[in-house]
């Protein structure tokens, strides 16, 4: 990794927010989403915008993607900087690469792909500004390749609990975060102090906004949930969640085993509610997990992995199957429970040679 420091010379000694944009073969999309958040930044008081940096990560690209970085860091040099990875270890190598890079007391990650909805940067300065919250959430709407200006779209939640004001309860946090199970980094903003040096994306992972964007939330102090839209998350079969690959199995059970253990050494200082919420949110997860590999279609690959995924959940330091089946029967899921004890039989019917439907482990 390499960083471009002609950008960073100006840049002011107190920055409040850092954009960080990590960009890998992005050149269709790339122009729109740098030019949304430039735009954003326009709208803020002067003083604002000045204390803001986009660093700008081209991830070993072999498109245009550097070009169109370079074309807007040459008309904002004072705010776009260039991050550059000579080799493409992954989105989590980057996102760790760019809050290496970063000084802001904020971090706002925005995907090349993805748009900055108009007035979005005003709100979080606001939001900002009324108490100076550890971790914020928005809101978003998706499309599908067309032009981010088209027609009206509908806003999707990311949180359920308080909106509109500041409140310290974590358990509340994590559990309004886990009922809505949207974990993506872009909607959330949060302190960089947060990381404190011991917290990274695991590389070579899908689905790291799984693990990470909780464990943040859970080192938080304060919470703020603006209940608007502020990214245009675009869908495409070329992103990595739109891929049916099976890795994507095994990657979403590291992550949420993982999880897993690290909730459990809050103990206490979560509600029971708040990890009934986790473990409704893993039972979901899970039954898909299942699904997606009975149906693939590279049974050898999802045989390999179902006994991946069956190792990383047996690995699990708490029973885990057992706790989702309990959140799932007392919250009257049983339709979902069904379905995840029928996708369990069918994988391990499939998977193992025996055949037998081993029921979760209490």
């Amino acid at each position: 990794m390499s960083s471009d420091a002609s950008g960073h010379g100006a840049r002011q000694p107190s920055t409040w927010l850092s954009v960080l944009v990590p960009a890998h073969n992005a050149e269709p999309y790339l122009e729109e989403c740098l030019g949304s958040i430039v735009s954003n930044v326009r709208q803020l008081p002067e003083d604002a915008a000045s204390a803001i940096e986009i660093l700008a990560l081209d991830d070993a690209s072999t498109d245009g993607s550097r070009r169109i970085i370079e074309e807007f860091r040459s008309r904002f040099p004072e705010t776009i900087s260039i991050i550059e990875q000579a080799r493409s270890d992954g989105v989590s190598a980057a996102r760790n690469s760019l809050i290496a890079q970063a000084q802001g007391d904020y971090i706002w990650f925005i995907d090349a792909d993805d748009v900055m909805a108009p007035g979005a940067m005003v709100g979080l300065f606001d939001a900002v500004s009324r108490g100076g919250p550890d971790y914020i959430m928005c809101d978003y709407a998706t499309f599908s390749n067309e032009p981010a200006a088209g027609s009206e779209r509908v806003r999707k939640p990311t949180f359920k609990g308080p909106s509109n004001v500041l409140f310290e309860d974590r358990s509340a946090a994590l559990s309004g975060l886990f009922e809505m199970g949207a974990l993506h980094p872009w909607s959330k903003i949060h302190r960089r102090s947060l990381y404190a040096n011991t917290l990274t994306f695991p590389l070579g992972r899908i689905y790291e906004d799984v693990l990470v964007m909780p464990l943040l939330a859970a080192r938080a102090q304060s919470f703020f949930h603006v209940p608007q839209t502020w990214v245009l998350h675009r869908k495409h079969p070329g992103s990595l969640i739109g891929s049916k690959s099976v890795k994507i199995a095994e990657d979403k059970c590291f992550a949420l085993v993982t999880l897993a253990a690290q909730l459990e050494k809050e103990g206490d200082h979560l509600s029971r509610g708040s990890r009934s919420a986790f473990h409704y949110f893993m039972g979901r997860h899970l039954r898909v997990v299942f699904k997606q590999l009975v149906r693939s279609d590279d049974p050898e690959r999802a045989k390999e992995t179902y006994r991946t995924c069956s190792m990383i959940l047996n690995s699990a330091p708490v029973s885990i199957e057992g706790r989702v089946r309990t959140s799932l029967i007392r919250r009257g899921r049983l339709g979902k429970l069904a379905g995840l004890i029928l996708w369990r039989r069918r994988a391990q019917k499939r998977f193992t040679s025996h055949g037998r439907f081993e029921p979760p482990k209490h």
